[in-house]
């Protein structure tokens, strides 16, 4: 496929949070302002076409491939994740590997949840919340168009209760929840705006002694 055929292409996604969109990726965007120097998503799977249809023809066979939720900017991630790489082959164990994560987690049962972030409301992550400083984890959306921003302040978080008070098997399902969250805000974006968006994550560590 060329550029212009793939440009033209009317394929959909069926992930539930693009149901209200008409198109699996929207041309790209201008820039929001002169510091976004995000790369147009059509133009990265132009480039990586080669590499995108090698993974792809390896995830075929794969009984948990859906080409209708894993199109090209879902297997592009894992090119670039594994670009230094001349064959894709981890890169497509590491596709194969998520496949299997989002099935025992259900995470495509889940739907759409960027209306729900982590915190106090959430099953997953409630608990672990009230460990945390007022002001010590924030996760926001301060443009529509950008990317999601976290800020942790690490000495505002209670550590060691955390360790001593909330089981092991709670860790797994708190960090999924938050990872899919952004997932699904990042994916969002990323497809209505035309170019890869990714998150800003910034780690407060004032108050901490590093000895």
């Amino acid at each position: 496929m060329n550029q212009k055929d793939f440009l033209d292409s009317p394929i959909m996604t069926s992930w539930p949070w693009m149901k209200e969109v008409d198109a699996a990726i929207t041309d790209p965007i201008p820039p929001v302002n002169e510091h976004d120097k995000r790369l147009s998503v059509k133009d990265l799977i132009v480039e990586n076409r080669d590499k995108i249809d090698k993974v792809k023809s390896d995830l075929v066979d794969d009984p948990l491939y859906d080409p209708k939720k894993h199109d090209d900017l879902w297997i592009l991630r894992f090119v670039l994740s594994h670009k230094k790489k001349k064959n894709m082959k981890n890169a497509t164990k590491a596709a194969k590997t998520t496949l299997l994560f989002r099935k025992e987690h259900k995470l495509d049962e889940w739907g759409d949840i960027r209306d729900a972030p982590p915190g106090i409301d959430i099953e997953q992550t409630k608990q672990f919340v009230k460990y945390y400083e007022e002001g010590s984890f924030r996760l926001a959306l301060p443009d529509s168009k950008r990317g999601l921003l976290l800020y942790l302040r690490i000495a505002g978080i209670d550590g060691q209760s955390l360790v001593k008070n909330i089981d092991e098997s709670a860790w797994l399902p708190n960090l999924t929840y938050f990872t899919e969250f952004c997932h699904q805000w990042l994916d969002y974006i990323t497809r209505t705006t035309g170019r890869l968006t990714k998150q800003l994550r910034i780690v407060d560590l004032d108050g901490i002694s590093i000895s």
